[in-house]
């Protein structure tokens, strides 16, 4: 039998919208975005912080052509996440600001 947590000890869930800002013409792939944002992450908040944060980068709401994703983490550390997004400058050999442009509570209002 497989114990189920109580709803409310479940840890709550954030989904923050972003952009990539970049001046260069061709788009940025996917895995490239996301290891930049959880280096910058892993840097500024520690190993401890960011596990308790739970990032996770969404793969298939990765929009190519926008430059536009979703990150998940937990209610608690979202301004800190956000935070860490912003001190991205740099991914490969360009220049790039990560925009946080919303934080919603599901990924449907984020969309």
């Amino acid at each position: 039998m497989k114990l189920k947590p109580l709803p409310s000890l479940k840890e709550s869930k954030r989904y923050i919208v972003f952009r990539v800002l970049s001046d260069q013409k061709y788009p940025l792939e996917f895995q490239v975005v996301r290891d930049a944002i959880l280096n910058s992450i892993l840097n500024w908040l520690g190993e401890e912080t960011s596990a308790r944060a739970g990032v996770w980068v969404i793969k298939n709401l990765w929009d190519r052509k926008k430059q536009k994703g979703i990150i998940r983490c937990s209610r608690k550390e979202t301004d800190l996440v956000k935070t860490a997004l912003a001190l991205v400058h740099q991914i490969g050999d360009q220049r790039v600001i990560i925009q946080s442009l919303k934080v919603t509570g599901t990924i449907k209002r984020g969309k």
